[in-house]
């Protein structure tokens, strides 16, 4: 039986058809994504700028800081820190090898070390003012490479802080990363191992499941969940 040699033509124009419309469409997607990501370096950069401006003026004012400026501080701290991690979980998404990024590495450094600047915030206004603030939780985590159960302990955290995020404030820092103040406030809170959790001063390190997790929170204080 004859083969219709039309049958070989029209099978390879349409394979070269669909070889064009992939690459065109790779093309597409990766002129999109560049333009993302250049969109998002932008608006990290500008985040971080804003937060910087705050500190300085919070410096220049000094001692005559009253509790009025630090909850401003405070509240200011809270929106741009949120915004901003929004912003490197986007860049992340969109970003490939994002561990080796460089951008990406600087902009976690800096949102790292802007956590801290919330946290002595958060503190300050603890000791200095009559008012109710959230509990403090200061999570250390490193690469899960090397910490196996920081994923873990991670995922415990964000699920306790989805049902009681106006009752506790959460800071999540980074030991791998090449911050100072990191291994200073590791090294005052005798973190040992990974993960490692601190709570309104008390050091717990190993994983915890969220019962754990809870009834830790509840011997420091009387939430929704306690």
């Amino acid at each position: 039986m004859e083969v219709d040699k039309n049958i070989f033509w029209i099978a390879g124009i349409v394979t070269l058809f669909l070889f064009g419309l992939i690459y065109f469409t790779s093309e597409v997607l990766n002129t999109s994504r560049e333009a993302k990501l250049n969109t998002l370096r932008d608006e990290v950069i500008n985040e971080i700028e804003n937060m910087k401006a705050f500190t300085a003026i919070s410096d220049l004012i000094g001692e005559s800081q009253n509790c009025e400026l630090l909850e401003t501080q405070l509240n200011y701290f809270d929106k741009s820190i949120w915004d901003l991690g929004k912003k490197l979980d986007s860049y992340e998404s969109v970003s490939k090898n994002i561990f080796d990024d460089p951008f990406y590495k600087t902009q976690k450094k800096r949102f790292n070390v802007n956590q801290i600047f919330y946290l002595s915030v958060h503190e300050k206004m603890k000791r200095s003012c009559n008012t109710s603030l959230p509990v403090t939780i200061i999570y250390f985590y490193g690469n899960s490479k090397e910490c196996s159960d920081c994923d873990a302990q991670s995922f415990v955290l964000t699920d306790i802080n989805k049902d009681i995020d106006e009752e506790i404030s959460i800071f999540s820092l980074d030991v791998d990363l090449d911050v100072m103040a990191i291994a200073v406030l590791k090294e005052y809170h005798n973190v040992t191992n990974l993960p490692c959790t601190v709570i309104e001063g008390k050091t717990y390190c190993g994983i915890k499941d969220r019962k754990e997790i809870l009834n830790l929170i509840c011997t420091k204080t009387n939430l929704s969940v306690c």
